[in-house]
């Protein structure tokens, strides 16, 4: 074997383990999700520009909103800790909520928990079986917040029947 075609074999194999691992952590069903399949998945683009793409996981590939679920959102740029949670408010506003003290208490635990994500990063939101928002950074959980109609309104911005990217929800859900 001539000196240039062993080093392109060291290469190629050298990059083998990082695309193996950059697939085993992308397929990762976050924890909390028993029995967790991929339910759909999707990409979220605003005016072109392809911001985050997102999995549904649930026991079985099965989705019901009453039961413990994983959508992860692997970043394609990077975005601020205060646009997520604005972007957050925002979009549960438009669902119809309008508690202002509520949604002040959620800004403000959300702002707790959120960092600043790069492009590369994922959170995963897990509606556990109690009901409850816990946030998954990178493998690590970053907070919970122990409010069910939070939950609710919280994942609804993506699964919910109001959600202003409906398209996106249909291949979440397995409809597109």
């Amino acid at each position: 074997m001539t000196q240039i075609k062993r080093r392109a074999v060291l290469a190629s194999l050298g990059a083998l383990p990082l695309s193996i691992t950059s697939f085993a952590v992308y397929a990762e069903v976050p924890a909390g999700v028993p029995d967790g399949k991929l339910v759909g998945k999707g990409r979220y683009s605003v005016l072109g520009l392809s911001i985050f793409d997102a999995s549904l996981y649930a026991p079985n590939g099965r989705y019901d909103p009453q039961k413990p679920f994983a959508l992860r959102l692997d970043y394609l740029r990077n975005i601020t800790a205060k646009h997520i949670v604005d972007h957050s408010v925002a979009e549960i506003r438009k669902q119809g909520f309008s508690d202002r003290a509520r949604l002040e208490e959620w800004r403000q635990q959300m702002s707790a928990i959120f960092p600043d994500i790069l492009s590369g990063a994922y959170i995963a939101g897990v509606r556990n079986a109690d009901g409850y928002a816990q946030f998954i950074h990178n493998g690590r959980s970053i907070g919970t917040i122990r409010d069910k109609q939070f939950t609710r309104l919280f994942f609804d911005i993506w699964l919910g029947s109001r959600t202003s990217s409906k398209a996106l929800r249909a291949k979440l859900l397995g409809e597109a």
